[in-house]
This record gives C-alpha cells, sequence and structure tokens, in this order.
C-alpha cells in the first residue's frame, strides 16, 4: 500500500499543472509572425494548439486574435503540430496553404512543431487530450493557465498581467480533462496510415456549421436548451475510411434584474471519410439556466 501510494505522488509531479515551471519553447520554425526564441522574463505568453482540421480551432482563431489585438503587450504563439502529413514539408505546406486561404495572417504569431517535442513536453505532459488547448505563461516564467481558449483564458491573460483575477471576473479555471480528439504521439505523429481513433483530417479551414432550426426543449431541470445539427459533404482524395471528432465547451453568466443566467455552450463535430467523401456533422447545444440571488 506504501509503495502505491508513492507511486501516484511520482506520477503526480510529473504533471504540468498551473504554477509549474514552463517547459522549454522548442518550435521549428515561425510561419507567421516575428519568431520567439525563449520566454522573456516580465512578459506573458499564451501557447494556443491547433491544426487546420480542427473545426473549434478555427473558430477559435477570431477571438485570439482580438485577444491579442486588445493586449499587444502579451505573445500569442499558435503552436501547430498535430497536422497529419507524410513529413514535417508536409505539414508545413498545410499550415502555410491554410494561413494564404486566410489572407497569410490570423492576427497572431504561428509556429511549427514539426518534431512534437512541444506536444510532448505541454500537451501529453498536462494530460491534456484535446485540441484547442491554451497555455499561460506569465511574467515569472510559470503556468498561469491551462484550458479552453475561452472566458477563462480572457480572465487568467488579465491576471497573468497584474490585475487582480476577482476584478477580472473569477479566478482562471484549474486544468480538466478535455472532450475531444487525442493527439497523436510524437513519435509518430507524421506518416502511417492511422485507424478511426487516431488523429484524421477534418472540417476544412473556416468551415462553419450551417444554420439551421434551433428547437428549444426544457430539460429534466428546467433549463432550456438549443440545439442546432448541420451536415456538410463534400468530395476528398482520402482514401479508406476514418472517423475523428472534437469539442468544445464554453460558459459565461450575468445577472439580469436580480436573477443569474449562464449560459453554456458545447459544439461537437464529428468527420467521416468514406468512399471518396468527407461528411461533416456539427452539433451546437446551449444549455440556459436560470437562479434568483
Amino acid at each position: 500500500m506504501l509503495t502505491t501510494a508513492l507511486s501516484a505522488i511520482v506520477c503526480l509531479s510529473e504533471v504540468l499543472v498551473p504554477g509549474a515551471t514552463a517547459p522549454q519553447f522548442t518550435v521549428e520554425k515561425f510561419v507567421s509572425g516575428e519568431p520567439v526564441k525563449s520566454f522573456e522574463a516580465g512578459k506573458v505568453y499564451v501557447l494556443e494548439f491547433w491544426a487546420t482540421w480542427c473545426g473549434p480551432c478555427i473558430r477559435a482563431m477570431p477571438h485570439l486574435a482580438e485577444l491579442q489585438k486588445k493586449h499587444p503587450e502579451i505573445v500569442i504563439v499558435g503552436v501547430a503540430g498535430f497536422e497529419r502529413a507524410a513529413d514535417a514539408s508536409g505539414a508545413e505546406t498545410k499550415v502555410t496553404d491554410f494561413l494564404k486561404s486566410r489572407g497569410g495572417d490570423v492576427g497572431f504569431r504561428i509556429a511549427m512543431d514539426t518534431d512534437g517535442s512541444m506536444g510532448r513536453d505541454w500537451m501529453q505532459a498536462a494530460r491534456r487530450n484535446g485540441i484547442p488547448c491554451s497555455f499561460v505563461v506569465g511574467k515569472d516564467g510559470k503556468v498561469a493557465y491551462i484550458g479552453s481558449p475561452n472566458a477563462s483564458l480572457d480572465q487568467a491573460i488579465v491576471a497573468a498581467l497584474g490585475a487582480d483575477a476577482g476584478e477580472a471576473g473569477g479566478e482562471p479555471a484549474a486544468p480538466a480533462a478535455v472532450d475531444g480528439v487525442k493527439p497523436a504521439s510524437p513519435p509518430d505523429q507524421f506518416s502511417k496510415p492511422r485507424s478511426p481513433s487516431r488523429l484524421k483530417d477534418g472540417a476544412g479551414p473556416g468551415d462553419g456549421p450551417a444554420k439551421g432550426d434551433a428547437p428549444v426543449r426544457k430539460s429534466d431541470s428546467g433549463d432550456d436548451v438549443e440545439v442546432t445539427e448541420s451536415t456538410e459533404v463534400e468530395p476528398t482524395s482520402e482514401t479508406g475510411e476514418s472517423r475523428s471528432q472534437s469539442s468544445s465547451a464554453s460558459s459565461s453568466a450575468e445577472v439580469v434584474n436580480g436573477v443569474t443566467v449562464t449560459r453554456s455552450v458545447t459544439e461537437t463535430v464529428t468527420v467521416t471519410v468514406k468512399d471518396g467523401k468527407r461528411t461533416t456533422v456539427t452539433r451546437r447545444e446551449v444549455r440556459t439556466s436560470r437562479s434568483s440571488r
């Protein structure tokens, strides 16, 4: 029993959590924006792990660009390390082609993690198994936040810059399991056919859910639940069959006439490749609850 407890303590000590010293910054190349070689003391950094096939990642980009514009004193770097390609050159081509489709600039720096070192030292070390995933590195060189690029990231940035976290809207969220696709491990993130449970190309860059009917129903708890689902089918040169899924979640709350209104949004993107076609199904659930003070 004692041996088991000690093993658990050793295991926990190896997990990257807020408050730990930030791992090294080891991207191989910047494909957009001014290069960054290392973390500079007294400066705040945001690392955003993403991929061109990840719908929630693409939809988070405008918000990240807005944050970079709002806080020019911080450095936001999009780390591309989970592209499905035969080699590093192919991965870089996918990212640069995506950038060209967006006018060459998404509003913040983009770097390549072609050897998987960033994915290993950050994502795997933090036990994060889904993207998009953001890391904030504070002025002291320590990790200040690990989580989704939502309102909690905004709060974490303000706190890292020196403002009181309470005034920013609450304490930064602690790391938790993220629903989403599992990034490939560094040794084989390129090449080799992947089974349906591994990373696959998903929704094309910038693809968003088509607007459709959004039925509203009451849940057993009395919350309003609005669900929208859209399907997009397009031809693809991919062979074989595959299926991948990624999810993102966010929540916000406001007080209206003494009533606290909480709004939680969950979006799941499922991509299936079969018979020369890529089918993208986007399901968006908005849950609204109200409570009196």
